[in-house]
């Protein structure tokens, strides 16, 4: 047996959002920042923010409340605003009895959240959300009634058709 005690493990959500095509990240410098490309910077009690220029939020350890403060001090500074937002999240198991991994049900176990974990995580996401947009663009123009042919999904679906998509194995293009 271990002579230290152990540590309850602590999940955090990860949710990154496509507000529109840009976000205008000039004049949002502060004291607080831990990355300048993405723009990211403590907000709220324990939370993170990592904005992209290419549209998207990576809020990660926030309340909706502390979420939807940031997303609403960012409005004017959004190029081309999205109604239907995209959205991508995952969970982050944060244990130091445990190795790094990812687990078969996509949480993703880490023995210390360090900046350098949630920039990594959170560029996954951001890119993720892009990509959802466009293959549900690109579905569109296909025409409503065609079904993806690996995932069975309608193109018109409300979730995201490459939602998941940290945890699967099947990526197509």
């Amino acid at each position: 047996m271990s002579d230290l005690p152990s540590t309850p493990a602590r999940r955090i959500t990860m949710r990154a959002l496509l507000l529109g095509d840009r976000i205008e990240t000039a004049g949002l410098e502060r004291n607080d920042v831990l990355s300048t490309v993405p723009l990211a910077f403590r907000a709220g009690e324990n939370g993170v923010v990592a904005l992209f220029r290419y549209g998207v939020a990576v809020l990660v350890g926030m309340s909706p409340l502390e979420e939807e403060a940031v997303i609403g001090r960012l409005d004017g500074r959004i190029v081309g605003p999205i109604k239907m937002r995209e959205e991508e999240s995952v969970q982050i198991e944060v244990a130091p009895d445990k190795d790094d991994q990812l687990t078969p049900s996509g949480i993703i176990v880490v023995k210390a959240l360090t900046n350098e974990h949630t920039l990594l995580i959170a560029d996954a996401l951001a890119t993720s959300v892009v990509h959802c947009r466009r293959r549900r663009r690109r579905c569109h123009r296909r025409g409503n009634g065609r079904m993806h042919s690996r995932s069975g999904r309608a193109p018109w679906r409300a979730n995201c058709c490459w939602s998941g998509n940290l945890r699967r194995k099947d990526w197509w293009p």
